[in-house]
């Protein structure tokens, strides 16, 4: 074969700068550059000369009238990342367009200062940056405008001539340490609850997502910025700190707003941190921007799954599928719920799961289904009815519910599901994919179908059950009710429940075909097809023919 005519450098991986790895430590940052020597040295020219623009810029800490020095070691991180990447390419222009509901305002801002950090790069602006611009300089005095143009940042805050307030990264470190003693784990097997764990994320995405300030730049007016921005939705951040490209979710928004607070509060009360919370700040606005589509989503019915789709469900479920897919029928229970079921908060004499929804500190009690129960017993095995392990252990006897090496919450019940989901796909390409805790709306909503609003929050083990939030502290739910609205169910879904067959909890053989091919060859074996007939239309082999035909015998 003939020889590229590219001849490409005798070493391609030239180590430039440094980064930070996950487990904090700092290392030499390699890139790989494909191309001519020609666009070789070209590339790493440019890569050096963005690398000294970050030296540069992190060699203070900028706030508003203030550069304070910055004691950490310079590091590819942020925006630079992001371009060194689009450099080892080869892509020497830079363009950035703006993000999803940017204003033109924002956008100019942004592209300013990302030229000033970064003098050495071609940076392309799209859009509405000529209107941002213009709109930005309005109004500004002549010394700010000059300010401006050289730094590509806005010096609105008086002049900061200590530094006794801190940072704004010191601060957040401080924080996510203290939430990790707020919220220690009670459990043997983890250090932190889901609640902290949430709040320790979101704290550390603050970090990635804000560069460091001094304290004194955290005024009303740079509140308000940052609520700003996370309003205007912006893009979601990859597990390696990169932009995706997609917005945020309002939710999502709507969480990092409401951390951003709770964080302020705790900065007020620290007594190492000089810092005040501007009164003025409750009346910033929080409302995040959605489009018409978003909302009209969101004013559609809850999707929820038929009761013949209920039935193909259970036919096609494995019987650990058929646990969890029961669970969240029954008890309208999701994953976290069906994966902490404890052995001891099964009444196996009653038939009833009584326990406390921790989450909403409420006490949830139902009513087993005969199947449902029949699958509790066979997940509990030969334990004692007083154990306190959890009910649902895999076969090398882990337990679903755990967190992973990362300390995320491990989502193996919802793969069980969606597995399920899939082998039904394949049969059933219209199928919906609605997701594990479908289960649970669809229990509810049946509930609420043949009963009323209040009975079905107490079958969700809401903490209010009725308009009336003090009513639980002068009577009780009616369960009883609840069970009449279960057994009534329980006869409505008898359909659901055959299509498990007779031994709903005995390991199935394995089968490659699905479902609906098998029942297609047995039907046509039934009505005198021949056997080289069936293997053609059902696209199998004639062995596999025979050996069904063999099992009809």
């Amino acid at each position: 074969m003939a020889a590229s005519s590219k001849k490409k450098p005798a070493n391609n991986r030239p180590n430039i700068g440094w980064v930070k790895t996950s487990n904090g430590k700092r290392v030499p940052k390699r890139f790989t550059i494909n191309g001519t020597p020609a666009e070789f040295r070209q590339r790493v020219t440019a890569l050096k000369q963005l690398w000294d623009d970050v030296c540069v810029d992190q060699q203070t800490i900028s706030g508003p009238g203030v550069d304070l020095p910055n004691p950490n070691p310079p590091v590819w991180s942020g925006w630079a990342v992001s371009f060194a990447e689009r450099l080892q390419k080869g892509e020497l222009t830079i363009t950035v367009p703006p993000v999803q509901y940017e204003r033109p305002l924002n956008y100019a801002i942004r592209i300013n200062m990302l030229k000033a950090t970064y003098p050495s790069l071609h940076i392309i602006a799209t859009g509405d940056y000529e209107i941002g611009q213009a709109e930005l300089t309005e109004g500004m005095n002549e010394h700010v405008k000059r300010d401006y143009v050289k730094t590509g940042r806005i010096q609105t805050a008086a002049p900061f001539t200590s530094g006794e307030l801190g940072t704004l990264h010191g601060a957040l470190s401080d924080y996510i340490e203290w939430l990790q003693v707020e919220y220690e784990s009670p459990e043997a097997n983890e250090t932190i609850t889901d609640t902290g764990d949430g709040k320790t994320r979101m704290a550390k995405s603050f970090l990635n997502r804000f560069d460091d300030m001094p304290l004194q730049a955290l005024d009303i007016d740079g509140i308000e910025t940052i609520v700003q921005y996370f309003r205007n939705r912006p893009a979601k951040m990859l597990p390696n700190g990169k932009p995706s490209g997609k917005s945020m979710a309002v939710r999502s928004c709507r969480n990092a707003i409401k951390e951003l607070f709770f964080f302020m509060r705790w900065l007020h009360r620290n007594k190492k941190y000089q810092w005040q919370l501007p009164p003025d700040a409750m009346f910033i606005s929080r409302q995040i921007k959605e489009t018409e589509d978003e909302v009209n989503e969101q004013a559609k019915d809850t999707p929820v799954y038929t009761i013949e789709q209920l039935t193909i469900l259970n036919k096609y479920a494995t019987p650990i599928e058929r646990v969890f897919f029961l669970l969240g029928l029954n008890c309208a229970y999701g994953a976290d719920q069906s994966t902490r079921l404890r052995v001891c908060e099964v009444d196996w004499k009653t038939h009833l799961i009584e326990r406390v929804r921790y989450k909403k500190k409420t006490k949830s009690t139902h009513k087993l289904w005969a199947q449902t129960m029949q699958g509790l017993l066979w997940c509990k095995g030969d334990r004692t009815n007083g154990s306190t392990e959890r009910l649902i252990l895999k076969k090398n006897g882990e337990s679903y519910w755990r967190k992973t090496k990362g300390g995320a919450r491990a989502k193996d019940a919802p793969k069980l599901f969606n597995n399920l989901v899939m082998r039904v796909q394949n049969d059933f390409p219209d199928f919906p994919w609605l997701g594990f805790n479908a289960l649970r709306d669809t229990s509810i909503n049946l509930v609420r179908q043949h009963s009323d609003g209040e009975l079905s929050s107490t079958h969700a083990a809401h903490k209010h059950q009725t308009d009336d939030k003090h009513l639980n502290a002068y009577s009780n739910p009616r369960i009883q009710k609840l069970f009449l609205v279960l057994d009534m169910l329980e006869l409505k879904l008898a359909p659901v429940f055959e299509a498990a067959g007779l031994h709903p909890f005995e390991q199935p053989p394995k089968n490659y075909l699905g479902h609906k091919t098998i029942e297609q060859i047995n039907d046509m074996l039934k009505d005198g097809k021949r056997p080289v007939e069936i293997a053609r239309e059902c696209r199998v082999s004639n062995a596999t023919v025979y050996r069904y035909r063999n099992k009809l015998k």
